[in-house]
């Protein structure tokens, strides 16, 4: 289903890594313009290096699944972290990071625990991240609980690294709507028209 509705908007060329029961799958969709090898796929992360042959530069994206376990989730950061040797400079990392960057990107529910945004911090600032922006909704998880029960966060997120950022910098993410899924699809555009 998903890759019949990708192919309809041109991208055929996909990536799947599989979900573990009903959460934690990645799929990455691209143009043929692009070549795209896959260097790590595990199952909280992607890791590809794409090589426009038209602009004749090469960069690297992850893709991220963070654990909702504050625990795991941190290891995953230092695992990335610890990974970063094998990235290029000019990097993106999206995905869900299960992690709000301030208490403005939830609404509804307890308040979330400052140690928890430390760490995110700590994870981009120690990566050199900056992010992206977007253009949509304010947040991309919905619990999907009526009135008061509904919580509702900025989860998934696109952060990329200065040199990207130069590379790139009409670049846009969207925030696509949430059909049959609690989270919000993103989209990375790097050259909007």
């Amino acid at each position: 289903m998903v890759k019949k509705k990708l192919n309809r908007l041109g991208f055929f060329e996909l990536y799947f890594v599989d979900p573990q029961g009903l959460s934690r799958g990645l799929c990455f969709a691209w143009k043929e313009e692009l070549n795209v090898s896959v260097i790590n796929a595990e199952n909280f992360f992607l890791h590809c290096r794409i090589a426009n042959l038209q602009l004749n530069i090469e960069w690297d994206i992850i893709f991220l699944y963070a654990s909702c376990d504050d625990v795991l989730r941190e290891n995953q950061f230092n695992l990335l972290l610890n990974y970063k040797a094998n990235v290029v400079d000019s990097c993106i990392i999206a995905g869900d990071f299960n992690s709000v960057f301030s208490i403005q990107e939830k609404y509804g529910g307890h308040d979330v625990a400052q140690a928890k945004i430390r760490i995110f911090h700590n994870f981009i600032n120690q990566w050199g991240l900056i992010d992206m922006g977007f253009i949509g909704a304010p947040t991309t998880w919905n619990n999907i609980r009526e009135g008061l029960a509904n919580i509702r966060e900025r989860l998934d997120r696109s952060l990329a690294t200065s040199p990207w950022l130069l590379h790139f910098s009409m670049a846009m993410v969207m925030h696509l709507e949430d059909r049959g899924s609690n989270h919000r699809p993103i989209l990375i555009c790097t050259t909007p028209s």
